[in-house]
């Protein structure tokens, strides 16, 4: 389980779980280097045991990544 406190990679510190779901966990967190505030999606352990749901995980993370903009997290 994701906790505040929990270091994601190494270098991100988790502020708050932001919302749970059937496929994964949002956190909230920041960069320990940079100081700069990010939103982390991980799956769940079940969740990647199906190839159709890592692969919808990745399109969604992919589009998640084209967005450019500040009103966007």
């Amino acid at each position: 389980m994701i906790a505040p406190g929990s270091i994601l990679g190494g270098k991100n510190v988790v502020e708050s779980v932001l919302g749970k779901g059937g496929m994964g966990v949002v956190v909230a967190a920041t960069h320990v280097a940079l100081g700069h505030r990010v939103a982390i999606t991980t799956m769940r352990r079940e969740a990647s045991e199906s190839p159709e749901v890592v692969a919808r995980f990745e399109r969604e993370a992919k589009a998640a990544a084209r967005l450019q903009s500040e009103h966007a997290a």
